[in-house]
């Protein structure tokens, strides 16, 4: 999956959340082996500034096929359909949904939708993002945790 690192146990920094396609960097953990972050995480900033000595180069190996968890918030005005037409769009994009979580602010006409999906890269990533954004009174749709 990551290149770079050897015979070392590796894993996602669940912080940042990197997919294949995104700038990443390694640090090394004491019993868990290399810690794989996103190169703007602002979490890796404070351990690279803490123990510059455990920073190691990684890569994305060139035959990268598992899925990788992500979270992405979706913030949009409240309305009827709302949520099959943000279904629908996940649906379309081939994306299976981990988990969701959707809070209202009445006062506001304000849904919140926090989800943890499944991608298998940033260029699909980015494309559901965009088409998310697409989608009737949707005013945001990002990553969460994209620098910490």
């Amino acid at each position: 999956m990551v290149e770079g690192v050897g015979s070392l146990m590796s894993h996602m920094a669940g912080c940042c959340e990197p997919v294949p396609g995104d700038a990443i960097c390694g640090y090394i953990t004491q019993g868990r082996g290399i810690a794989v972050h996103r190169s703007d995480c602002e979490q890796f900033a404070t351990l690279q500034a803490r123990h510059p000595e455990r920073i190691v180069e990684v890569s994305w190996s060139e035959n990268t096929s598992s899925d990788f968890a992500l979270s992405i918030k979706v913030e949009a005005t409240d309305r009827q359909g709302l949520i099959r037409d943000i279904s629908s769009v996940l649906a379309n994009e081939k994306v299976n949904v981990l988990s969701m979580n959707v809070n209202t602010v009445d006062e506001k006409q304000l849904a919140i939708f926090n989800m943890k999906i499944a991608v298998s890269d940033l260029s699909s990533t980015n494309r559901l993002l965009t088409k998310l954004m697409q989608i009737e009174g949707v005013y945001d749709a990002s990553r969460v945790g994209a620098g910490g």
